[in-house]
């Protein structure tokens, strides 16, 4: 082999030999550029699977809290109600025993011969009251209501 073959192997040897140490550098620092996007995606989906779980735990406490809240309202409305009706009814009775009929309904009509009538119902839409006999006009109906109770 000829001197300057024996130089250009060398030259070659050399070349190669830097472009496996950069080839290795490269790899290293490619495996440690993975590594650390491995880390960040990691840590990432760490901090995401946390902030799912906060959520999460957020959302279940927030529910309860309402849940709890709307049964809450749902039994104090019904309580409300329940005392209103029962006091209303008490109310009611005591007028219906004192003869107090400002809220019975008064039916002014007239019936299958065409003279006019007068009936008075309760609030259970039961007559107590009527007209003994039908008149010729309207008007007459109603001074007839209107000495038993009836105002216009």
């Amino acid at each position: 082999m000829s001197e300057q073959n024996k130089t250009l192997q060398q030259e070659m040897e050399t070349i190669l030999d830097n472009m496996r140490d950069r080839m290795d550098k490269l790899t290293k620092i490619s495996q440690t550029m993975l590594t650390e996007a491995e880390i960040r995606v990691k840590s990432e989906l760490f901090t995401l699977e946390d902030k799912w779980q906060m959520a999460n735990a957020t959302l279940e406490k927030f529910s309860a809290a309402t849940e709890g809240a709307r049964q809450e309202i749902a039994k104090g409305f019904q309580e409300t109600w329940e005392d209103l009706s029962q006091h209303f009814g008490k109310v009611i009775n005591q007028f219906k025993k004192e003869g107090i009929s400002f809220l019975d309904k008064w039916d002014l009509y007239q019936d299958s011969t065409g003279q006019w009538r007068w009936r008075r119902m309760d609030l259970d839409e039961q007559t107590v009251g009527a007209s003994h006999a039908g008149f010729q006009t309207r008007e007459d109906c109603v001074e007839n209501a209107e000495r038993h109770g009836y105002q216009k």
